[in-house]
């Protein structure tokens, strides 16, 4: 009997924890949704929803700070950024010499866990803007390549998993 009761008391444990998990997760969908319909409703300002965006990024994901980055020639330019980053504006990246390059080559979603042991990132930005761990996803216009990407950073290693991956992903699709 005590057996069965300390395993019913885990899985009991362990349902609430999933349940408590799948309630966070609607509530992120609920706030992306009310994202894309404050874009869609009037934000016609490309500034303006850029702001948003990053500013989403940042919250949903509970991140130190965001950024967005756009492609210019052969370098990323911090176009738009939050939190940790926000006195980062216009800040530039090596194309082939940082996290967020890397993103645009080959268009995938990239997390580094920690700048300090990672070749992909531009350890000088990083240590500029105080990031320690980033998650980047790479902008698409409609039909084309990537043209930038969305980052969100935090000040400590490890700081980003598969939820926040997915969250940036769905932010960055709006």
């Amino acid at each position: 009997n005590e057996q069965l009761d300390a395993r019913v008391r885990e899985r009991t444990e362990e349902v609430e924890r999933i349940h408590i998990e799948l309630g966070d997760e609607l509530e992120t969908l609920r706030k992306i949704l009310a994202t894309q319909d404050e874009i869609s409703a009037g934000l016609s300002d490309l500034d303006m929803q850029m702001n948003l965006l990053v500013r989403r990024s940042q919250e949903l994901t509970k991140a130190d700070g965001a950024a967005l980055e756009q492609l210019e020639g052969r370098v990323l330019v911090y176009r738009v950024t939050s939190g940790m980053a926000a006195n980062q504006v216009g800040l530039r990246l090596g194309r082939t010499s940082s996290l967020s390059g890397e993103c645009l080559r080959n268009g995938e979603t990239l997390i580094c866990d920690d700048v300090e042991s990672d070749p992909r990132v531009d350890l000088a930005a990083c240590q500029r803007v105080g990031a320690r761990s980033m998650l980047v996803v790479p902008l698409r216009a409609k039909g084309e390549g990537p043209k930038g990407v969305l980052k969100v950073f935090s000040q400590r290693p490890g700081a980003f998993g598969s939820r926040e991956e997915r969250t940036l992903q769905l932010i960055g699709a709006l």
